[in-house]
């Protein structure tokens, strides 16, 4: 009779565990028939209304998104105007979209000095990969999304950046 490995079976629960750990935790459920809908202009965006969200500590760059920007696309996609202020004062604009079904991000567009250029070859990336798309994370657990889901307004994503998260 086999005999019973309880530290083999205590490794494959571990791994099994870490495998499916964000599906588990409602980060990603991805929709294999999902296509983008039509991806509207970078709107206008005013880096005085925009609204901080945290950051790492160790993060020399300032984020916020501007609110009026914040749109929920009938494809699911929560797309905006993230302002990226650095040490010196320079701003940047970020035109994005945020997929909270399946944690990616993606950059359509950027502006320096009011002048968007599109991003040539924008590919959906991983929300958890580190480097570039490290704020769209933050974004995403701050207000933008619920689990692997868009917040269902945009004034409930508005609230839950500015701290006043409802109670349900």
């Amino acid at each position: 009779m086999p005999r019973f490995d309880g530290r083999r079976a205590a490794g494959a629960g571990a791994l099994l565990l870490a495998l499916a750990a964000p599906a588990l935790a409602g980060l990603i459920f991805d929709d294999k028939d999902w296509v983008e809908g039509t991806v509207p202009p970078p709107p206008a965006f005013e880096p005085s209304r925009a609204l901080p969200f945290e950051g790492a500590a160790y993060a020399s760059l300032r984020y916020a998104v501007d609110p009026a920007t914040l749109v929920i696309g009938k494809d699911g996609v929560v797309r905006y105007v993230v302002v990226v202020t650095s040490p010196d004062g320079n701003v940047t604009g970020l035109y994005e979209g945020i997929r909270c079904s399946a944690a990616q991000v993606k950059t359509y567009a950027r502006s320096n000095a009011g002048t968007w250029t599109p991003t040539q070859n924008a590919e959906w990336q991983e929300l958890f990969d580190n480097g570039a798309t490290r704020h769209s994370l933050w974004l995403a657990k701050q207000g933008v999304c619920v689990g692997a889901a868009p917040q269902t307004t945009v004034r409930e994503m508005v609230n839950a950046l500015k701290g006043e998260r409802r109670s349900y």
